[in-house]
């Protein structure tokens, strides 16, 4: 989860404003229109002080927000965590799968990297260090 730019702003015109968070990577990104939901909106009068006197045309034109949608992952955190700690310092990957029903119950690879190494500025120097 990241906060919203300049970019996305534009890029989505009322549906994102500053300070919003969006999914930036994984599935959080993948799954973004599912779990933003939409926002309510209340109008609200004030007098020439700022101070409330009421809902704007008795709240006729007010709207509820709307929860987004839930997602339910069937990682399994001590799994992952013991893929982890078996694949740290060496190379390789682990995937556990629950035979049963396909669910992905652990995803691992080694090494890692931070992704946010892969940054336009200096991309190509860091690519060398991370396939190193």
């Amino acid at each position: 989860m990241g906060e919203v730019n300049k970019e996305i702003i534009e890029k989505y015109g009322d549906k994102y404003a500053a300070g919003d968070f969006i999914g930036i990577s994984g599935i959080e990104y993948a799954y973004e229109n599912e779990l933003s939901g939409e926002k309510g909106v209340q109008y609200i009068l004030r007098d020439n002080l700022g101070r409330m006197v009421g809902s704007f045309d008795n709240g006729r034109l007010d709207s509820m927000a709307v929860s987004g949608e839930d997602i339910d992952l069937s990682l399994d955190i001590d799994l992952q965590a013991y893929g982890e700690s078996l694949l740290k310092n060496k190379r390789g990957a682990i995937v556990a799968i629950e035979p049963s029903t396909g669910q992905i119950l652990a995803l691992v690879s080694s090494p890692s990297f931070d992704p946010n190494l892969l940054t336009l500025d200096e991309k190509g120097e860091r690519y060398q260090i991370i396939v190193a």
